[in-house]
């Protein structure tokens, strides 16, 4: 457990990413009652950090893909217009864990939706916490056309690296996107 804690935190998704397909190779029981520890764990302490999120959403993508492998090959036709909710919640949720003053943040945020829709105005405010509403929006994010797809890592990247940093957070964040809409992550974290 020492060991455990003395690992940075930059290592800490990447490690859990090496494990995973150990056990996405246990029997679908052992699986099923993974992700219900994960889950409980995740929410023991009455709110869900970042880091946590992105763990459960990890670990739940892979092990459905390894129990349904078709999953990861489908091809999208969907449009960014189809996902607009999702994709500023996904933009908005990375500006903001970058941790940075209110008008850094904003600046990312509107860097990040500008790329991909020209004419954004203000975004009234969700009715719901940032994980609720990507957690509706991800089969639609993964169901976006490649070229979709493409123009909205290239987003999620300006507005990870909108500061000139990434953050463990927006990494994370990143890395669990790129992951749930079945992508490669950009060079900036490979």
């Amino acid at each position: 457990m020492d060991t455990m804690t003395a690992l940075p935190a930059e290592l800490r998704l990447p490690l859990v990413d090496l494990a995973i397909p150990q056990l996405a190779a246990r029997p679908p029981a052992f699986r099923e009652a993974l992700m219900g520890v994960l889950n409980e764990l995740a929410v023991a302490d009455g709110s869900v950090s970042m880091f946590e999120y992105c763990v459960t959403r990890l670990v739940w993508s892979y092990l459905q893909d390894a129990a349904n492998p078709h999953r990861r090959s489908k091809v999208g036709n969907g449009s960014l217009d189809q996902v607009r909710p999702t994709v500023t919640t996904l933009l908005a949720t990375l500006a903001v864990a970058g941790a940075g003053d209110q008008e850094t943040v904003r600046r990312a945020y509107d860097s990040a939706l500008h790329r991909l829709y020209p004419d954004a105005a203000a975004s009234p405010p969700r009715q719901v916490t940032w994980q609720q509403a990507l957690d509706q929006g991800w089969e639609g994010l993964d169901g976006l056309a490649p070229k979709a797809k493409q123009a909205l890592v290239e987003a999620m990247a300006v507005a990870v690296t909108a500061d000139g940093t990434v953050t463990t957070a927006e990494a994370e964040m990143l890395r669990a996107a790129c992951a749930l809409m079945h992508v490669p992550l950009p060079a900036l974290l490979t």
